[in-house]
């Protein structure tokens, strides 16, 4: 796993929603040297080795949490390539308990993932899927990116066709296993499933994220942690550079209610971002598990510059997710009925987490919402 995707899913760096909080232990057994292993999970951004989340040579860590939350994670040797797992070295789902009042957890971890060889990685993108740019020079952003592009089934087979299209964040999870570092999407198979019953398509343009670069590209605020706020530039590269070039070389319905923009986390508030930004160019945005706790300043900004706006906007949030996930998201779904004429979608799945799992399941509420 990589900094910028872990600290994207960092949604317990809230600020406090309510005063009450509960004390959670953490205890390890039958495990040797504990002093160097961790916990990371929502409370603490995901930090595989936070030096505040280590457990001591008793094999025992406190945390205090908000009563009534839901927190999530997973125990780490210090990284990620050392974290738990099954004892056949399968992936273990995230550990996930209610914060209801003071408890003990005791844990036991099967085996670490260091001790297995890697898993053979298998390319999983449909024949529809092709690189567009594997060096795009992002203007005004000074930096290179790869790009991929989905064209619908029938896109060879009728020439004079044109396609809505759709610019997804976090291209490496969208089509190809072999790319995601977390699962994918699965945007191809959706879409190629969705044609298949219905014969409607579009063009979906995906844009890789720049590793440690993402959580600076993906915020349109400074942030005191992350650093100084690149999402300006990025929507601009959205809107004025990229856009044109693909609507030149594809066959499009450049138009507006044509024209859509998504993604998940930090993905989600760069595309609900760009919307505000171009709404003149955007209609609809896939704003899904929103990073919005790292923009505090968005309902504001929604305020001044939403007046009026005529589109689709789609939020979804997992109700495993951290506790403050669903009250931030409606923060921003008010602000946009408030001053807006937008038609909002708002879905709220219980077991949802924060995840490509989660996000794939939910991706065609989505593509129905706007096709």
């Amino acid at each position: 796993m990589y900094f910028d995707r872990i600290c994207a899913a960092a949604f317990a760096l809230w600020p406090m929603l309510a005063t009450a909080q509960v004390k959670v232990q953490f205890q390890l057994q039958s495990q040797a040297d504990t002093a160097n292993y961790y916990v990371a999970g929502s409370f603490n951004g995901w930090q595989p080795n936070d030096a505040e989340s280590r457990f001591d040579q008793r094999g025992r860590l406190t945390k205090t949490v908000a009563k009534g939350s839901v927190q999530s994670f997973k125990i780490t040797r210090g990284s990620w390539q050392t974290v738990e797992c099954r004892s056949s070295g399968a992936d273990v789902d995230n550990r996930v308990f209610i914060a209801s009042s003071d408890t003990i957890l005791l844990l036991k971890v099967e085996a670490w993932k260091d001790a297995f060889a890697p898993a053979i990685k298998r390319h999983t993108a449909s024949v529809n899927v092709r690189l567009y740019d594997s060096t795009f020079s992002m203007i005004p952003l000074d930096r290179r990116r790869s790009i991929s592009v989905y064209l619908p089934p029938n896109y060879d087979a009728q020439p004079n066709k044109r396609y809505p299209v759709l610019y997804l964040q976090d291209g490496q999870n969208c089509f190809d296993s072999y790319n995601a570092a977390f699962g994918e999407w699965e945007v191809d198979e959706t879409l190629d499933r969705y044609y298949t019953k219905l014969r409607r398509s579009m063009i979906v343009v995906a844009i890789d994220n720049g590793g440690n670069q993402r959580l600076t590209e993906y915020n349109p605020y400074n942030h005191a942690k992350f650093g100084k706020g690149e999402g300006q530039q990025y929507a601009q590269f959205l809107a004025k550079t990229l856009k044109p070039q693909i609507d030149a070389k594809y066959r499009t319905l450049s138009n507006k209610a044509n024209t859509h923009v998504a993604g998940s986390s930090m993905g989600a508030l760069i595309s609900c971002w760009t919307v505000l930004q171009y709404p003149e160019l955007f209609g609809s945005a896939g704003i899904f598990s929103p990073a919005f706790w790292v923009a505090p300043q968005l309902a504001q900004d929604i305020a001044k510059r939403a007046k009026g706006y005529k589109g689709k906007l789609f939020f979804y949030a997992g109700g495993k997710e951290s506790a403050s996930m669903v009250p931030d998201m409606d923060a921003v779904v008010n602000a946009f009925k408030r001053v807006s004429t937008a038609d909002v979608k708002r879905l709220v799945s219980a077991p949802g987490q924060h995840n490509e799992k989660s996000w794939r399941q939910h991706f065609v509420d989505y593509i129905k919402f706007i096709l």
